[in-house]
């Protein structure tokens, strides 16, 4: 017997699980109410990110009004931006791949939140993604088999400088969905 779903939301999680549904033979109709992430150049052009804030591929979101925060923001709320394509917000956010801090998800399951602690989900994490970064090979927070391919990206001599003169103050370069982010 033949499954047929129907997604609604073609983001990065809807995108992988239709993706992961026909794995199986399942038949998925994925229902996005953006246009394609291909329609705007800006998308696979990591420096061209922030152009697809505010525009016709972002839904625009802003936060309720914050009672301790964002005194700057006009009536204390914060901007959210939230793709409003296929790959949702992952198409926009500069080709990052960057996951929760694992004080979060332990903080969430201490709160109650069942099956959500950083060492559950982290397997989870390890099978959507294929890490090509030789320096990450072998990493016991990284996946080798995915559909997310995580590669390594070339560096500004803007970037090479702000690293180097991190380092001669004492700070390490490390992988932020590594054991520590910082």
């Amino acid at each position: 017997m033949n499954m047929f779903f129907i997604l609604v939301g073609g983001g990065s999680a809807g995108s992988l699980l239709a993706s992961r549904l026909t794995e199986d033979k399942a038949s998925v109709l994925v229902l996005e109410a953006g246009g394609s992430d291909l329609e705007n150049e800006a998308t696979v052009i990591p420096g061209a990110w922030a152009t697809l804030l505010r525009s016709k591929q972002d839904w625009n979101y802003h936060s309720v009004p914050q009672k301790h925060s964002s005194f700057a923001m006009e009536d204390q709320k914060i901007y959210l931006a939230s793709g409003k394509m296929l790959g949702g917000s992952g198409s926009m956010n500069g080709l990052l791949m960057v996951r929760g801090s694992r004080h979060d998800f332990n903080e969430w399951a201490r709160q109650g939140c069942k099956g959500w602690s950083y060492k559950e989900v982290l397997p989870y994490f390890k099978m959507i993604e294929k890490t090509e970064i030789p320096a990450l090979k072998g990493s016991p927070y990284r996946g080798t088999k995915g559909n997310i391919v995580v590669t390594p990206q070339k560096s500004t001599t803007l970037e090479y400088f702000y690293r180097k003169a991190a380092s001669e103050i004492g700070y390490r370069s490390v992988d932020c969905n590594g054991y520590s982010e910082i």
